[in-house]
């Protein structure tokens, strides 16, 4: 019985891997794939608007689970057709497919998460399955390797970047003081920190 069941299971496994690795349907499915990301960002971005969160709520949060329930579709049927599927779970946009739809049950099944962090910017790792689509992946692997090798340039300018705004607000502190808002360093830091940004956007 159960080899007849795992005979059944690899047979309509193999039939699905055929259909699922046509160029056809695979550049189909990467553009679905694509505006539903789009589109589901775009519904995290306006719940996060308390005027449209109030008004539309209810058609938000049912738009989200219905972008849910087909990412999570479409992460099975990957993880069913991988040529190694544990490979493929363990990868990065493995894990990136799966997290991104993680928030939607978390928040699901532990209410009380809410209190805790907020899950909904959580679902804009969602953007990041863009890189995994075929018509980028050949982009987003090239990207990921630009990275891994200017990893020491990246780590010493973020490290430099830190040590200046840890001085500056240091500064800040000790010159402004709690007579105009500064009452501690990490203020000073953080005011340092906006300061930084709004020089650099001009």
């Amino acid at each position: 019985m159960i080899s007849l069941i795992q005979s059944s299971f690899n047979t309509a496994r193999n039939a699905l891997t055929h259909v699922v690795r046509r160029p056809s349907f695979v550049r189909k499915l990467d553009i679905a794939v694509l505006v539903l990301i789009v589109a589901s960002v775009l519904v995290v971005m306006a719940d996060s608007v308390q005027e449209l969160h109030a008004q539309y709520g209810h058609t938000l949060y049912a738009a989200e689970w219905a972008f849910t329930l087909l990412f999570s579709a479409e992460y099975l049927l990957r993880l069913c057709t991988a040529k190694k599927p544990a490979a493929y779970a363990r990868s990065f946009f493995g894990i990136v497919d799966l997290v991104s739809v993680l928030p939607t049950y978390l928040a699901f099944f532990f209410p009380g998460l809410h209190a805790l962090i907020d899950v909904r910017p959580l679902r804009l790792l969602r953007e990041f399955r863009i890189l995994g689509l075929s018509i980028y992946r050949e982009e987003g692997h090239l990207l990921m390797r630009s990275l891994a090798r200017a990893r020491r340039k990246i780590f010493v300018f973020i490290c430099g970047m830190f040590v200046l705004v840890v001085i500056l607000g240091t500064v800040i502190f000790l010159v402004e003081g709690p007579e105009r808002g500064i009452t501690s360093i990490p203020m000073g830091i953080y005011r340092a920190a906006v300061n930084a940004s709004s020089t650099w956007r001009r």
